[in-house]
């Protein structure tokens, strides 16, 4: 990055008591490019001017800084996983387990399921007086025919 006076990118000024600090469209950019590049918050903090500290407070209370950041952060991944990818698709297999594990949530536990579950369901029928338990015994009635049916 070229090192530029931090004034460029940081506006300072007081509302009250609080001290406050704006950043510029082009202190937007360069944050984000920095981030895609993947520099940390203190070479950031540093290259806006601002003491590490002050810079990490504001990411966190700045929901735009922080979607900033993330984009930022999001390309760095992108443009890694495309480089990983390329190899992988040219036989590096170190590179295809990273992927599948990293972006397909693959793990060495992930494969066929070899449980043997048996799934017993037993359907208890209603109680039945005695006569009805001596018609099926004889085979006068089927089970699960109604006494009413037959009579």
């Amino acid at each position: 990055m070229t090192k530029r006076h931090p004034s460029q990118y940081v506006t300072r000024h007081r509302k009250g008591s609080r001290r406050l600090i704006t950043i510029s469209d082009e202190g937007k950019e360069l944050v984000k490019a920095m981030a895609a590049e993947g520099n940390d918050g203190r070479s950031i903090s540093a290259e806006l001017g601002l003491p590490y500290s002050t810079y990490m407070d504001w990411v966190k209370r700045d929901s735009e800084m922080t979607e900033i950041l993330e984009i930022g952060h999001a390309s760095l991944a992108d443009e890694l996983t495309h480089m990983l990818l390329e190899k992988a698709r040219k036989g590096n297999v170190v590179a295809m387990i990273y992927l599948t594990k990293s972006r397909c949530n693959w793990s060495e536990n992930n494969g066929p399921d070899t449980k043997n579950e048996v799934n017993v369901n037993i359907s208890i029928p209603a109680p039945m007086s005695d006569d009805e338990f001596t018609k099926i015994i004889d085979g006068t009635i089927e089970r699960g025919r109604d006494l009413e049916d037959e009579e």
